[in-house]
């Protein structure tokens, strides 16, 4: 089973797993992100400001992170975004076990995708967190979780397309 994931704007630059027993791979995509980084790093802050729609401190901060990303590319994915979602992992207490699951199920998509509402940004967090804990491996356990008044709306969901709304009360 795979987790696809959303990534966030804010980052930190510091892998938070240096002390555990676990390595993360490389991305499968390493040699197209090269080809996407190095033709981002021709680019000035305006170009950038205007490709990614982002403005201030959050520009500034992605520009650094794209001229320096030879320093940044050996910390692992999970452990660098620091968004609304990824605050509600409880990364540095889970356990090796789950460390394994998460390597083993998790891929987070490009950081290059314009954002979403903040709650259901955070809901995911908190959804991801519970998969994680639980290791969640088969697709029929996915459907019985509910969460934060969120459970599977059986009439937009598919086989393939789990959808969760939220039941106002």
């Amino acid at each position: 089973m795979k987790i696809i994931f959303s990534p966030s704007k804010e980052m930190r630059e510091e892998n938070i797993f240096e002390n555990k027993k676990i390595e993360f791979t490389e991305s499968k995509f390493k040699a197209k992100t090269n080809i996407l980084i190095n033709t981002l790093k021709q680019k000035s802050i305006d170009e950038i400001k205007n490709i990614m729609k982002l403005k201030g401190e959050l520009l500034n901060k992605t520009y650094k992170g794209i001229q320096d990303y030879d320093k940044l590319k050996s910390i692992p994915t999970i452990s660098m975004y620091y968004g609304v979602s990824f605050k509600e992992l409880e990364l540095e207490d889970y356990s090796e076990k789950s460390l394994k699951y998460l390597k083993n199920n998790l891929l987070i998509l490009s950081a290059l995708y314009k954002l979403i509402s903040i709650y259901s940004k955070k809901a995911r967090g908190k959804f991801l967190n519970y998969l994680i804990k639980n290791q969640i491996n088969n697709l029929e356990d996915i459907k019985e979780v509910e969460l934060d008044k969120y459970s599977l709306n059986k009439d937009l969901s598919d086989e393939k397309n789990f959808v969760f709304t939220r039941k106002n009360s």
